[in-house]
């Protein structure tokens, strides 16, 4: 590296250039980087920060294959156990909901338990409290730490059923995902609570007092009337204190009258020529009745009198021949008082009789189909239904007297009417969306501020529901309230990303419609009765085109967009963030994916946007400035990454002679064509290989290698701690290998000579190459350098004879090529080290330096003469042959200009 700070540069001197502290991949199309450690191309390479660190790139370990179910699976989830029963791992497969304990990914061809039955579709899930979540756009699933598993329904999980008023004030809000609601009533006067018939019309006759009048009825078909004590006029409550005149003549509807307390006077003619009245029952507070009051009411029987009645004018009661019985509530001596109660002589009177039941109306403030139950201090109790125009308006229970109807909790429980397409206020809803489906349509979810936000429904494109807390009564994730939402954009762009941001809730729209493609909503506390909390938009962007795949990467908010990465990025003005590029480096392989089906996770470190086979790994701990001025993540590129159909067992020919078959002279260690291998067994009836060549037998041995088959590219990954799982379209299930340091693998467990202590103090903390496979297949591990002049781009280079140093890791890899490309020379082999496969059985720990020290530098014979531009490639494509690198260093000479070729 000298040369590049050097004005002189000498013709005799030898000068030295090192590759090292690589910090990434700079996939741009050509074999130049913006940096010497960034490299041009990198394969299945990453940092283990848990071992060596930053010093050294290396292979990604492999990964095996644990489980195949044979269809496409859907998504996966992983269940962590607040109570002691495992983690475990839940597998959207098909139409199955399966469970698998974590301790799965150690067997082969693991089978889970089958929980649930899900729409064979994109689900999603969410954690929340003790419980596991998932949504298949259908419905609502809810998985308990012991695998029970639940649908969210009024049967099997029921969600939260909210008081929805208490003594006529809204107490909480009606539940979107069930239509069971309660109201509450605490009567301590019961005067408050009086059934009172639909329809009445009252006249003000003193706003300062608060006095009404009544003055009549809607209609003229409701065959009993109830006259309240209060009413409520504009939001005001005012107090019933008379009948007008002429308020209900002529009616013929009316059977029953029952004027409650609090009124103290019926003018003139107010119900004459009722002609199907039969019953009258009036309260202790009336005292007048004017003349005509009920002229000619020929059907009334039976009146009932209170003891303030006072005045009964002349012809109040002309014309009711069919009085039979008077009930009065003092004695003959205080009814002979009464102003004309001769008129009313000739019916059966009885003294000291007081109409003593009172009927409570509990009017409902929703529309309701059905009353399930009505309960007076807990204790279920009879009831009538009220209706109006074909609507239930509320329950009446008949108290014997007003003493039993004071301070008594009266809950009553029904069903609420299913909503039309306007149940809810300023939203695009489609399709006759019910409450329930509205929710549970949704696609997608996100924990925010202690509350679910759901979102995704394609019928209600740009509306985001929230649920209530959960409290000593809920849960919180079955509740979402009938006011607990709000519409991002407008149109039919839909929601396809929530995101909490720190102290936001941001939402993605998949494209701008106008309004604006991220949302960000701050909590606002509000104090509107049921409503407690809000989450107004503080700031919107615009422009951008969300995939969908949005994640807090160690609290670097990022998502997927049609550019690329982004990341919110917070700046000083309040509210205020840019949207900045963290891919740069790898956008010319990663828009070629559809980035709408790729999966995103934090996996050690590293952000995982996993797509169609490759997973490009963000490192959280190596940033830099790119030239556009974002801040912006390294990067490592893995490919190949999939499993496989129908592959197929690696035999390769045996040094060794076998009773029935020898050794191939010349072919020892290479692959055998595995349609002429046969198996058989020796006399002692253990089984051997063979393959037939020429009509001779050789002996040929099983590895753990795999070849062939049909591939099938990895489609969803998610993580947890150190694991990596993956899912493949045809049902594969896969977990990367990097839980397995110090373990040995079965063949070498198998050894005859395998001792557990000795592989363990060798080994320590190391991954035995044989797990460096994918799915037993030979993974292809490369790193390449820019293309480099070393600074001097003016002059011809010649390399140094065997100067070219790779240093690397310790390991055993079975073969590694080094290739060196020049401007003038396309890229050659220049080394294959080491040769020769090594199992455990042959290789000797004690004595190889692979093994007894850190690292290991090898020189290799590249001699290059008269190049301006070099590049070296390490590459690996052998089965259990993982590579690594410290560092690469070479010396070259000057040997003149560039030779002038016009």
């Amino acid at each position: 590296m000298a040369s590049r700070y050097k004005n002189l540069i000498y013709s005799s001197a030898e000068y030295t250039e090192i590759y090292n502290g690589f910090c990434g991949v700079e996939l741009n199309g050509s074999s130049k980087t913006s940096s010497r450690a960034r490299l041009a191309f990198a394969q299945n390479m990453y940092k283990n920060y848990d071992g060596d660190g930053a010093d050294v790139i290396e292979s990604i370990p492999g990964y095996r294959q644990f489980a195949h179910y044979g269809e496409k699976i859907n998504a996966m989830y992983y269940q962590r156990s607040p109570f002691g029963n495992g983690d475990h791992l839940l597998v959207h497969v098909g139409e199955r909901l399966m469970r698998h304990p974590v301790s799965d990914i150690y067997k082969k061809n693991a089978v889970g338990t089958e929980i649930a039955r899900l729409t064979n579709a994109k689900s999603s899930g969410f954690e929340y409290g003790s419980r596991f979540y998932v949504m298949d756009t259908d419905k609502i699933v809810q998985i308990s730490d012991d695998g029970t598993c639940k649908t969210v329904s009024e049967d099997d999980a029921p969600p939260y059923v909210p008081t929805t008023y208490v003594n006529g004030e809204e107490f909480e809000q009606r539940n979107l995902l069930t239509r069971n609601f309660k109201e509450e009533f605490y009567v301590a006067d019961p005067k408050s609570h009086l059934f009172s018939s639909h329809g009445l019309k009252y006249t003000i006759i003193d706003p300062a007092e608060r006095y009404c009048s009544l003055c009549g009825i809607e209609g003229n078909d409701q065959s009993e009337l109830y006259i309240p004590s209060y009413v409520d006029i504009a939001g005001v409550e005012y107090k019933v204190i008379s009948v007008e005149a002429s308020a209900f003549s002529k009616n013929n509807s009316i059977k029953l009258i029952h004027l409650a307390e609090g009124i103290i006077r019926i003018y003139q003619y107010a119900f004459s020529k009722c002609s199907a009245l039969e019953t009258l029952i009036l309260p202790d507070t009336l005292s007048d009745i004017d003349e005509y009051a009920f002229a000619d009411c020929t059907q009334l029987k039976t009146i009932y009198f209170g003891e303030s009645i006072g005045f009964i004018a002349e012809n109040a009661f002309v014309n009711c021949g069919a009085i039979t019985d008077i009930y009065y509530a003092l004695g003959a001596e205080e009814f002979f008082n009464v102003s004309t109660h001769h008129e009313l002589n000739a019916a059966n009177i009885r003294y000291r009789s007081h109409y003593e039941k009172i009927n409570l109306f509990l009017p409902f403030h929703d529309q309701v189909d059905e009353v399930t139950s009505v309960t007076v201090n807990g204790q279920s109790v009879e009831f009538n239904v009220s209706e109006y125009k074909e609507k239930i308006t509320g329950v009446s229970i008949i108290f014997q007297n007003s003493e039993e109807a004071t301070d008594v909790k009266i809950i009553a429980s029904g069903l609420l009417t299913p909503l039309d397409t306007g149940w809810l206020d300023n939203m695009t809803v489609l399709n006759n969306t019910t409450p329930y489906d509205a929710v549970v349509n949704c696609s997608i979810a996100e924990v925010f501020d202690g509350r679910i936000f759901f979102s995704g429904n394609p019928d209600m494109p740009n509306t985001v529901f929230y649920t209530e807390r959960a409290d000593q009564n809920h849960d919180g994730a079955l509740y979402v309230g009938r006011y607990n939402y709000f519409n991002d954009g407008v149109g039919s762009r839909k929601v396809n990303g929530l995101l909490s941001v720190r102290d936001m809730l941001a939402v993605f729209k998949e494209k701008d419609d106008g309004a604006g493609s991220i949302f960000y909503h701050k909590k606002e506390g509000v104090d509107l009765g049921a409503i407690d909390t809000i989450y107004p938009v503080a700031y919107v962007h615009s422009g951008l085109s969300s995939t969908g795949g949005c994640i807090s990467f160690l609290d670097d908010p990022v998502f997927l967009t049609e550019e690329g990465l982004m990341a919110l990025n917070k700046e000083n003005i309040y509210y205020q963030r840019n949207v900045v590029s963290r891919s740069h480096n790898v956008n010319y392989y990663l828009l070629k994916e559809d980035l709408s089906k790729a999966s995103l996770c934090e996996w050690l470190g590293y952000l995982a946007v996993g797509v169609n086979g490759k997973v490009f790994l963000a490192d959280s701990r190596s940033l830099f400035v790119h030239t556009s001025g974002s801040r912006e993540y390294d990067w490592f590129y893995l490919s190949d990454i999939g499993a496989y159909n129908d592959d197929k067992t690696v035999y390769r020919y045996s040094a060794d002679d076998h009773p029935s078959a020898p050794a191939h002279p010349t072919m020892a260690g290479e692959k055998a064509d595995g349609s002429t291998v046969y198996s058989a067994k020796d006399e002692n009836g253990e089984m051997f290989y063979y393959s037939v060549e020429d009509n001779e037998r050789y002996h040929v041995v099983p590895t753990a290698e795999r070849d062939g088959g049909t591939f099938y590219p990895a489609t969803l990954f998610i993580s947890h701690e150190r694991l990596l799982f993956f899912a493949t379209d045809d049902g594969h299930i896969c977990v990367f290998n990097n839980d397995l340091k110090g373990i040995a693998p079965d063949e070498i467990k198998a050894s005859s000579d395998y001792d557990e202590q000795t592989y363990a103090a060798t080994m320590g903390d190391r991954i035995h190459p044989l797990f460096y496979s994918f799915a037993g297949h030979a993974p292809r591990y490369s790193a390449m350098t820019t293309l480099d002049d070393c600074g001097i781009p003016h002059l011809t280079k010649s390399t140094v004879k065997k100067s070219l140093v790779i240093k690397a890791k310790s390991e055993v890899p079975d073969s590694i090529i080094c290739e060196v490309k020049t401007d003038g020379n396309d890229a050659v082999t220049v080394a294959k080290f080491p040769a020769g496969e090594t199992g455990f059985d042959e290789f000797d720990f004690s004595l190889s330096p692979w093994y007894k020290s850190r690292y290991v530098s090898t020189a290799l014979p590249e001699n290059e003469k008269r190049w301006i531009e070099k590049q070296i490639a390490i590459t690996s494509d052998s089965f259990a042959s993982p590579i690594s690198l410290y560092s690469i260093a070479y010396r070259y000479t000057i040997k003149g200009k560039i030779k002038n070729n016009i």
